[in-house]
């Protein structure tokens, strides 16, 4: 199943995917310090963060506990990026996590696929339809970015049985978010089906393992669900139980009503399915399609209650991280398991993937076009900027300079890149958390300050592109950020 092969005739196989990963992270550090990711991915960096800075476990400036809305279980283990890397840390995470995932895969198959699997998941991961499909074009970063790479990693650790390496990768998966049980047990679920059709594993035990992964990973959402509802001030805090708990809260229901219909509809459609298929003898190359368009439909139809008055409503990226993930470990089992089992050959399976990317990108681009232009978009973000941009970018980089260390600050959701070494509260039209002595914010303009009634500031800098309000008119700082500006 695996052969260790010599390690400078691997180097070509390993550079491929660094390379990827290099140009990956350039092109998001560009993105960002442009300003132009925003919302949630400052929200994660504060709680990924925070708790070194003696503040409690999952807390952050705009929702107060994070635990009220998800399970984040993994966040605080991200602190050592995020205080190296700031918000750009969290990028790095997921870009070695990419590598880990590729690399094992390198290692897992004979040396005549090395090169194949390389290019495949290189392209996958790290090229431009890849980035479009598995990346966030408005936060830049989400929790659920994770589940791809560690999804990977974890089917590489089964297949090589790496018992230890594997569960903790499951593990791992589990505690990203509430429903990654789920997306663990699909996991596993594929994996023994695999198992038993190369032989290695009864079909009854196979069966029963399958309902055990399912059964364990229903009980941890609910454990979740319960865990989530425990929080004084949660939005689940206090509903009824049963159907009336979703009938009276939208956003729950939006949620994971859309998260079940993800793993239900491809519980009840492809795992029967895939068992008749297999236990028939029928054509593999079906049976591979015969599961992915399932998988990839109920992914789809999920999507719709998550966030269904935003343009990202049906193809919000990372929703979608956890169909196209079983997807490509299904494919890469097929390739791997039936070529120990079968003579029938499997040549045009490594190109079942790319066509399938592409197909799915005649359906994701035009929708994200209708309101958000990504290829419009790159070329705008990675032109020169224009004399307003960098006189922005300027005055703000100034401005977070010369106020204080860990500061509380009110600040624009776009501009808060520049203000990482300060505890800052997004201003993205909510109130910020009551005993927060704010004394400075830093806005594009008025708009969102008109909407956050709880902060009123008593003078103010203007200048050409932004604002800065203070809580009284002689704040010592009014004179320096003055100068600063102007200068």
């Amino acid at each position: 199943m695996y052969r260790q092969g010599n390690l400078f005739r691997d180097i070509p196989y390993y550079l491929l995917p660094l390379a990827g990963v290099l140009l990956l992270c350039v092109v998001k550090y560009r993105l960002l310090m442009l300003g132009n990711y925003q919302s949630d991915i400052y929200l994660l960096y504060q709680a990924a963060n925070d708790w070194l800075l003696d503040k409690p476990l999952y807390t952050e400036n705009s929702y107060g506990h994070l635990m009220k809305q998800h399970t984040y279980y993994l966040l605080p283990l991200f602190a050592p990026f995020t205080q190296l890397g700031g918000v750009f840390g969290l990028v790095v995470l997921q870009a070695l996590l990419y590598l880990a995932a590729v690399f094992s895969w390198i290692r897992a198959v004979d040396r005549p696929q090395r090169l194949k699997i390389s290019l495949m998941l290189t392209l996958l991961l790290c090229g431009p339809l890849g980035f479009y499909v598995f990346d966030d074009p408005v936060y830049g970063w989400h929790v659920e970015n994770l589940l791809l790479p560690l999804t990977l990693w974890a089917a590489a650790a089964l297949y090589r049985q790496q018992r230890y390496l594997s569960w903790a990768l499951l593990i791992c998966i589990t505690l990203t978010r509430e429903d990654g049980a789920l997306q663990a047990a699909g996991l596993l679920s594929i994996y023994t089906w695999f198992r038993q059709r190369s032989g290695t594993l009864p079909l009854n035990k196979a069966l029963k393992r399958i309902i055990v992964y399912y059964a364990v990973a229903a009980g941890v959402l609910a454990l979740s669900l319960l865990l989530i509802t425990a929080f004084p001030g949660s939005r689940l805090h206090g509903l009824p139980a049963g159907w009336a708990f979703f009938i009276q809260d939208p956003d729950t229901r939006d949620v994971y009503l859309g998260t079940l219909i993800v793993y239900f509809i491809a519980l009840v459609l492809v795992l029967p399915l895939g068992f008749r298929l297999f236990y028939q003898g029928r054509n593999y190359d079906w049976l591979a399609l015969i599961f992915i368009v399932p998988v990839l439909l109920s992914g789809l139809a999920g999507g719709l209650f998550y966030f269904p008055d935003t343009f990202y409503s049906v193809l919000w990226p990372p929703r979608l991280v956890y169909t196209w993930s079983l997807c490509i470990v299904f494919v890469l089992y097929l390739v791997l398991f039936q070529r120990r089992s079968m003579r029938y050959s499997i040549r045009w399976i490594w190109a079942l993937l790319p066509v399938l990317l592409i197909n799915a990108g005649a359906l994701y681009l035009p929708v994200f076009y209708k309101t958000y232009n990504p290829w419009y978009f790159l070329r705008q973000a990675f032109s020169a900027p224009d004399t307003e941009l960098r006189q922005t970018i300027r005055e703000l980089k100034c401005v977070s300079a010369a106020l204080p260390e860990r500061q509380t600050l009110l600040v624009d959701r776009n501009f808060a890149v520049y203000f990482q070494k300060h505890d800052f509260v997004l201003c993205d039209g909510l109130q910020h958390p009551p005993g927060k002595e704010l004394s400075v914010a830093v806005l594009h303009d008025d708009t969102y300050f008109r909407q956050t009634a709880s902060f009123q500031p008593a003078d103010s800098l203007r200048s050409e592109n932004i604002r800065i309000y203070f809580d009284r008119k002689d704040h010592p700082l009014y004179n320096v950020l003055k100068t600063c500006i102007h200068n």
